[in-house]
């Protein structure tokens, strides 16, 4: 049986806008795990400011915002 082609491509389309939004949920999601163990770290006796700029450097300034 042949498929609506109208049909298939609304499931198409919606198949990919979800899969974008759960990877943007996904991405979000990672970011603020990441914040908060990296909040965490900037409060670790033993790690001082050098130690931080390297963290920064290697995972960027948004997770430290």
């Amino acid at each position: 049986m042949a498929r609506n082609p109208v049909i298939q491509q609304a499931y198409e389309r919606g198949k990919r806008e979800g899969i974008e939004i759960g990877m943007q949920m996904g991405i979000s999601k990672a970011i603020g795990f990441m914040k908060s163990g990296l909040s965490r770290v900037e409060k670790t006796p033993g790690i001082g400011p050098k130690t931080i700029e390297k963290f920064k450097e290697a995972f960027g300034e948004e997770y430290f915002k």
